[in-house]
């Protein structure tokens, strides 16, 4: 395993220097040592190699720097790549949420728009019980369009302003809603039909001090049912009460 050449060289370098050689030149010292170095350090790389498993050995020869650096990028990449997947699915749940959301709401308003006339005329007077302390409501535009039309809402509107100028009654003198000047607070058997003939008109009854019988004429408007007049027994309706010259 030791290679002859470079074992006559350091023989013959030991030789010459026990002998007190003077001959030998500078040079030639020079490389005969670094064959003797060059032979010792196979030597013992040969020594290391036969004891070290052939397992240690393919991985000291092969493998590289390079290599780890390359795997932590993949694992980066890898990471990178689920925290970006992660993200997608957070933002198409939010997205999907906020669309059933939305969706919801929108199928609530619709149902609310198909409310039948019936229900609608019920709700005005769950809400106005002037018996109760109710508010005074009729010069307030945006309740006044929940339940009525835009002409009568404005007529409203035109009465009510011309009560704060004159600082006393104009047009309207009584509650349109129950045809009087006094109440109670409570407002029975109110009973709602449809007009045979007329799909626009329903008369109401109801009891409060005493019966009463009004005929409503709705609209169906984008917003859902409103008032557009109220006939009253042997009286002008609503719309002509309120559309009267104001001075």
């Amino acid at each position: 395993m030791v290679n002859n050449d470079s074992a006559s060289a350091a023989e013959d370098l030991r030789k010459s220097i026990a002998a007190g050689d003077k001959t030998a030149s500078k040079r030639e010292v020079s490389t005969k040592r670094k064959i003797v170095k060059t032979h010792q350090m196979s030597e013992k790389e040969v020594e290391k190699r036969e004891k070290e498993p052939m397992r240690t050995f393919f991985k000291h020869q092969f493998e590289t720097p390079s290599l780890p650096r390359s795997f932590a990028a993949i694992r980066r990449g890898f990471r990178l790549s689920k925290r970006m997947s992660t993200l997608r699915n957070m933002t198409f749940r939010h997205a999907l949420v906020i669309s059933l959301i939305f969706i919801g709401a929108a199928c609530f308003g619709a149902d609310a728009n198909k409310s039948s006339p019936e229900d609608f005329i019920r709700s005005l007077y769950r809400f106005h019980q002037p018996g109760k302390d109710t508010p005074d409501w009729f010069g307030d535009k945006r309740t006044l369009s929940k339940y009525f039309d835009k002409e009568l809402t404005a007529l409203f509107i035109k009465d009510a302003e011309c009560q704060k100028r004159e600082q006393g009654v104009c047009n309207l003198d009584f509650d349109p809603i129950y045809d009087a000047q006094d109440f109670e607070k409570e407002t029975t058997n109110v009973q709602i039909a449809a007009v045979a003939g007329q799909p626009d008109l329903f008369k109401v009854t109801f009891t409060n001090l005493e019966t009463r019988m009004l005929v409503y004429r709705l609209t169906n408007t984008p917003g859902g049912w409103r008032i557009s007049d109220i006939k009253y027994p042997e009286e002008p309706s609503l719309k002509e009460i309120l559309s009267h010259d104001i001075k």
